[in-house]
């Protein structure tokens, strides 16, 4: 599978597209300080999505699970 960065807020139409190609959907959205926001959702896709953050804001989804994986910045002695 690779990865398609997607830059629209049209989504309809896109899962047939994507299942046929095997691409996972790459949304890249930073959030501000206590800010939330809906995970993007592409109608009828069932495959899962990447989505890239910053540090700040919240992220929520009805329909699906969210696992977080943070990446810290490596302090001084250890870069």
């Amino acid at each position: 599978m690779r990865g398609v960065f997607i830059q629209s807020d049209q989504l309809a139409g896109m899962a047939p597209w994507m299942f046929l190609n095997g691409l996972v959907p790459v949304f890249n959205q930073w959030l501000g300080p206590g800010e939330r926001k809906s995970v993007p959702v592409i109608p009828s896709f069932p495959g899962p999505l990447i989505l890239l953050t910053g540090p700040d804001g919240e992220f929520e989804c009805d329909t699906r699970e969210i696992i977080e994986w943070r990446l810290e910045i490596p302090n001084a002695q250890e870069a």
